[in-house]
């Protein structure tokens, strides 16, 4: 499986971020009713935030922080604005930052 990345890591508002992969299905990516191709978020206690931004959505996951990814392993917090900043493998290019 080429897609099969990961990356944990808490920002700077003490919320850990984790983010999955597309496993090689893309389309899976873009719902919001599964955990596949997403970055997620989660209160330290692993319990779900209130100000994610698709608790209460229905049909979505609440753990969805952002989705649509493909191969996400890399993450990073702004050092001056606590912005969460994500790196996406591609196959040989097309390797994307968001």
């Amino acid at each position: 499986m080429n897609h099969s990345g990961g990356r944990l890591r808490f920002g700077p508002d003490g919320k850990l971020y984790l983010t999955t992969s597309d496993i090689n299905q893309p389309p899976l990516a873009q719902n919001l009713d599964n955990l596949i191709g997403k970055v997620l978020r989660f209160n330290a206690d692993g319990s779900i935030p209130d100000d994610n931004p698709f608790v209460g959505t229905e049909g979505a996951r609440p753990e969805n922080f952002t989705y649509g990814h493909r191969n996400p392993q890399g993450l990073f917090f702004h050092p001056q604005d606590g912005s969460l900043w994500e790196t996406e493998h591609g196959n040989k290019l097309w390797d994307e930052f968001n």
